[in-house]
């Protein structure tokens, strides 16, 4: 390339110059530089310079041909071979060689300031970022430009002055790391600016602890410095007075009651158990925590409150037997008043002139407890000296409070009601006198004042009371409202026997027809005590012949009438035997008793008639009367042992088959054998038998139910004396 530019120039030098002088060598025409007449303006003004491979750009597009193309004589002035495309022919290198001669890298033609310093230094072991762009090199390289290996390439190479002169915080007390980088970067263009965050150490910054300057935590190197509030905080915490932290050995651990944002504790006393509620919510903590004692102090109310509970002014707690838990009394906002209420908290209200007496005027001597609540107790004098009437004389009861009130002694307001014996019915009416003609302290029962009246029934249309002995609680037949009518009403839950139907017709002048002699109690309540001779008289049907129950006259009848009956088998819940207990006895063919079978009559017979049965064991259950079981029983005991439940039955059992002999039976060739893809087992039961042999055949599992070895069909049935025709 440097041939081909330096061969250009010399053709351009000889054109040039061919023309005056013979020194001139050169190949290109003087036209090609000079145009015109004039021989000096507008050199080289119409060459394209790019066909010489050294285009013109930037300033060098305006330079004169001469600024380059020097030289004293023509001919050196055309010699343009001579010069070097290199840009240290024209510049002269102001860094004396040390950064070699390709100024290509740092400047380029449009400018001589440094264009390609950026991209340069990225090529080096400090690439520029941030405010290190906008330096002059010599900013850095203020000595042996071009010696990078002479400059430090971490940040306090060159910031070690501000790094010594740092204030907030001072670098040097707290020992910080050199490495710039960790807090600041290198994009900024302030020293200032730094993206350290003190919250991503073990120890963020809250609250006060924000505002607060480095040197007031750190007075020495950061790395290390203690965490524990006691470590800045001990002078307060000794200085402490409401609660003296020292004195009462409080932990040093701040947190626990303190927080970042101010120096007053956020303690809650509710934590503790005891939460403070009413007065305690003022009351300094001293006033509670005696000599800073906190750990054991008591909780309950006597811990603080004993000398309030022992001195009370308006009665003594201890007499009145208050237990120590105030808080059922008092609450914490104040000791009085109180919220115990005599009328809600003990058996005894205060009424009337009560509400206003203090506690002692009653209370004279303790335990409270022991006071009576009789108005005697209290008004003993009052009554002996009522005149009118005299109380005493006149036996008058002690029960003040039948007469008189809380109001005052005068206030008179009899109610009977307070009494044992309330006033009711023509009670209400009699004057006092009529009853109390001897005093007041009479008997409360009927026969008191009405034993007259028992006696007298001798000579009345009534039953003698006297002579059977009824019953002197009158109110058992009459009322408080008169004498007569009785009101007895023959109540079940007494005499165990109602009074229905015609039995009502007979009260209540004729209780002797069932009370023939005068009996009044111990009857039987059964119909048969009077109605036996109807039973045994009547015909259609005979209930005796038929054996019908004796003592059952209301399964079929009413107390309405003898007839008509009103039993329906429809709603009859009896069993059939109940009636026809002589039907089945008399029954030979079968012998129903003697082979025990069932007494559920419906099972084989219809109400229709007791003749023919519609049992039929052979077709419906399993064959007895045919087949290999007939004439192998007795009575149907044999099989069905339980008689409640025919459903039940067995077929192993003395007599019968035995386990062993059905276990060698059914073991064959070392196996035993199976049935309908049903292996025997030796814990076979009757239920087994049945499913693998339902005629009682001992080939019933061979499929061939009806011709084997041991039978034909059809069978040639036979009777027998056990046997049904």
């Amino acid at each position: 390339m440097r041939f081909l530019i330096l061969f250009a120039l010399l053709m351009l030098t000889i054109s040039a110059y061919s023309q005056d002088t013979d020194e001139i060598d050169i190949d290109l025409e003087c036209s090609t530089c000079h145009v015109g007449n004039d021989w000096s303006d507008d050199v080289g003004r119409t060459f394209d310079h790019i066909t010489t491979g050294f285009e013109l750009i930037g300033t060098h597009a305006d330079l004169n041909c001469s600024l380059c193309h020097t030289g004293t004589t023509p001919k050196e002035k055309h010699d343009f071979g001579r010069v070097s495309s290199d840009c240290n022919t024209c510049h002269e290198d102001i860094h004396s060689d040390l950064w070699g001669s390709d100024c290509e890298r740092c400047h380029n033609p449009e400018s001589w300031s440094l264009s390609t310093q950026q991209q340069n230094h990225d090529l080096t072991n400090f690439p520029l970022r941030g405010a290190h762009r906008n330096l002059d090199c010599s900013d850095c390289h203020v000595s042996s430009p071009g010696q990078s290996s002479t400059l430090a390439l971490n940040c306090a190479g060159c910031h070690i002055d501000n790094y010594n002169r740092s204030v907030n915080p001072s670098h040097v007390t707290l020992a910080l790391d050199t490495d710039c980088e960790i807090c600041h970067s290198n994009q900024s263009t302030r020293w200032t600016d730094t993206f350290f965050n003190h919250n991503n150490t073990s120890f963020p910054l809250i609250g006060m602890h924000a505002t607060a300057t480095c040197a007031t935590c750190h007075a020495g190197p950061a790395q290390g410095s203690p965490s524990e509030c006691q470590s800045c905080h001990e002078a307060d915490y000794a200085s402490s007075t409401e609660p003296a932290h020292a004195v009462a050995g409080y932990p040093m651990e701040c947190s626990d009651c303190h927080d970042s944002f101010t120096w007053n504790s956020n303690f809650i006393h509710d934590q503790t158990g005891f939460i403070l509620q009413g007065a305690h919510i003022e009351t300094l903590c001293s006033q509670c925590h005696e000599n800073q004692n906190f750990a054991g102090t008591a909780q309950e109310c006597a811990g603080c409150h004993l000398n309030a509970w022992e001195t009370g002014e308006t009665f003594s707690h201890e007499a009145a037997e208050f237990a120590l838990t105030c808080e059922d009394c008092h609450d914490a906002v104040a000791w009085v008043p109180s919220t115990w209420s005599h009328d809600i908290d003990t058996d005894y209200p205060l009424t009337g002139a009560h509400v206003e007496v203090t506690c002692l005027e009653c209370h004279l001597s303790s335990p409270y407890s022991e006071q009576s609540s009789e108005c005697y107790a209290c008004h003993q004098a009052t009554y002996e000296a009522t005149r009118d009437p005299n109380h005493v004389n006149a036996s008058i009861p002690t029960t003040c409070g039948v007469c008189h009130t809380t109001d005052n002694w005068e206030s008179i307001n009899i109610d009977h009601s307070l009494t044992a014996f309330p006033l009711m019915g023509a009670h209400a009416d009699v004057e006092c006198a009529v009853c109390h003609n001897d005093g007041y302290d009479l008997p409360t029962d009927c026969q008191g004042c009405h034993l007259q009246d028992y006696t007298s029934t001798s000579t009345t249309p009534s039953p003698d009371h006297t002579q059977y002995g009824f019953s002197k609680d009158c109110l058992i037949c009459h009322s408080q409202v008169s004498w007569k009518p009785s009101a007895f009403d023959h109540d079940p839950n007494l005499t165990g026997f109602e009074i229905r139907g015609a039995h009502v017709n007979l009260l209540p002048n004729d209780c002797y027809a069932c009370h023939e002699t005068a009996t009044w109690s111990g009857l039987s309540s059964d119909c048969s005590g009077c109605h036996q001779s109807t039973f045994d008289n009547t015909s259609d049907p005979d209930h005796e012949t038929n054996g019908f129950p004796v003592n059952l006259c209301e399964t079929c009848h009413s107390q309405d009438a003898w007839e008509p009956s009103i039993f329906t088998h429809e709603s009859n819940t009896m069993s059939c035997v109940t009636c026809h207990l002589v039907q089945y006895n008399g029954t030979t063919e079968p012998d129903h008793e003697a082979l025990s079978f069932p007494t559920d009559c419906a099972s084989c017979h219809t109400m229709t008639a007791w003749e023919p049965a519609s049992f039929d064991h052979d077709a419906q259950n399993f064959p007895i009367y045919s087949g290999q079981h007939r004439n192998q029983w007795d009575v149907c005991s044999d099989c069905h042992t339980n008689s409640n439940n025919y459903a039940d039955f067995t077929c192993i059992r003395a007599g019968c088959h035995s386990v062993a002999d059905l276990n060698g039976e059914h073991f064959d060739d070392g196996s035993y054998v199976s049935c309908n893809g049903i292996t025997y087992s030796p814990a076979v039961t009757s239920n087994d038998c049945f499913t693998c042999h339902p005629t009682g055949d001992e080939d019933d599992c061979e499929g061939d139910l009806f011709n084997n070895r041991y039978r034909t069909f059809p069978f040639e049935k036979e009777s027998g004396p056990n046997e049904i025709n």
